[in-house]
């Protein structure tokens, strides 16, 4: 009898052994499968614009909401060639004070660019909006302030800072719009292509 039990024992081990190769096997063929529809998936749904953005159904992002096409929207560097006086920035979410207490409401940026540095401005647009949306954070408007936004003190510190951030002169005007505003026909493409 113990020879038979030395020889289960003996079994046991290497039969262990091919369970481990086994199931590598196993988990190196899940794998496999599952990195090749990956691979077959990927470019099926970048053609079809699947993905959960855009509201599906192959329609594109910029079809289910406002923003433009990129393929439509001209490169900044063409911004002489387009008309416009302004460029509207993106809608921001500001802070608003009242009393004690702050709220945060939606304020729509106009900014004005020099007409010798439309194109520099253009590129430097994303910036002046982190500039506009930094000041507005770290000196809020009040509720008694939001009548007055238009306020040459208000403006003035505005294109300060948009000029500590982008450089001097190459934005002449800014405006500060309560709520969420139109942007006019003749100022679309301009504002389009610098966001």
């Amino acid at each position: 009898m113990t020879g038979d039990h030395r020889d289960s024992t003996a079994r046991r081990p290497r039969d262990a052994g091919r369970r481990r190769i086994r199931r590598g096997r196993v988990a190196h063929l899940a794998l496999g499968v599952v990195l090749g529809a990956a691979l077959f998936a990927a470019p099926a749904l970048a053609a079809g614009g699947g993905g959960g953005h855009g509201g599906g159904h192959g329609s594109s992002a910029a079809s289910a909401g406002d923003r433009p096409d990129k393929e439509t929207v001209l490169p900044r560097t063409e911004a002489d060639s387009v008309t416009g006086d302004y460029m509207q920035l993106s809608v921001m979410w500001l802070p608003v004070l009242q009393n004690r207490r702050s709220r945060y409401e939606a304020f729509t940026i106009r900014l004005t660019p020099h007409p010798d540095r439309r194109v520099l401005a253009c590129f430097k647009a994303p910036w002046a909006h982190e500039a506009v949306m930094m000041a507005l954070n770290e000196q809020p408007v009040s509720v008694q302030d939001k009548a007055h936004l238009d306020a040459a003190a208000l403006k003035e510190r505005l294109l300060a800072r948009i000029a500590t951030q982008v450089g001097p002169g190459l934005f002449t005007d800014v405006t500060l719009g309560s709520g969420i505003v139109e942007v006019d026909p003749e100022a679309q493409r301009l504002s389009e292509m610098c966001r």
